[in-house]
């Protein structure tokens, strides 16, 4: 009958079970998803004065949702401080609403990004639960849209956001999970460059994001 150390020995990556963790281990890794409302900010042009004028009233939006997914890494610098990085896919929606003299056009944009977040944590004390307040930027590279969108409004890919928010991990005995509430503030212009009536009737429009994740890690 083999030993109970032989079984220790055969135990790899895949078979052996996951070990205890705490608030004082050095790394957290995870998988990290998150939903919410994509209120992007939008300034209309001064369309009188355009060659527009006799096409188009105003142009407006509404809000959709936003969906992230990815992995992360969180590294303990203290007891109080961390930071974390992730990789992720974002998926956010805006509907502009085009007020033709003739008809309302609704053009529903889909940007589709991959985003790296560097976040610096800031955590209370606590054994089984620590509540936290993140901040720092991430930048966001877009993937592209389909050929009917891009023939008429043509986003700009690159964006570098602001980010805030609040949350707290839950200690279990193998894993943690984490609930958060984040802010995000696109600091550049994401106006299209095609010259179509779509995009030269905007002035700006700038990302904002209201998100609710939930994160799982272990290490």
């Amino acid at each position: 009958m083999p030993s109970d150390t032989s079984k220790i020995v055969n135990q790899n990556f895949f078979t052996k079970p996951p070990s205890i963790v705490s608030f004082n281990d050095k790394y957290k890794i995870g998988l990290y998803f998150g939903c919410g409302i994509s209120n992007y900010t939008l300034k209309q042009n001064n369309i009188d004065q355009s060659i527009y004028k006799d096409s188009v009233n105003s142009v407006s939006k509404s809000n959709k949702f936003v969906t992230e997914f990815g992995i992360y890494l969180e590294y303990r610098i203290s007891n109080r401080l961390a930071l974390k990085t992730k990789l992720e896919m974002v998926f956010d929606r805006v509907l502009l609403k085009y007020d033709k003299k003739t008809e309302t056009e609704n053009l529903d944009l889909l940007i589709s990004s991959i985003a790296i977040p560097i976040h610096l944590i800031a955590q209370t004390k606590g054994e089984n639960v620590r509540f936290y307040a993140l901040c720092g930027p991430s930048i966001m590279i877009g993937l592209g849209a389909d050929e009917k969108t891009k023939s008429k409004f043509a986003s700009k890919q690159f964006d570098i956001l602001i980010e805030f928010g609040i949350g707290f991990y839950k200690r279990f005995k193998k894993f943690f999970i984490g609930p958060e509430l984040k802010f995000s503030q696109g600091l550049f212009n994401l106006n299209g460059e095609n010259q179509t009536l779509y995009t030269q009737t905007i002035n700006s429009l700038y990302r904002q994001n209201f998100i609710l994740a939930l994160s799982f890690s272990g290490h």
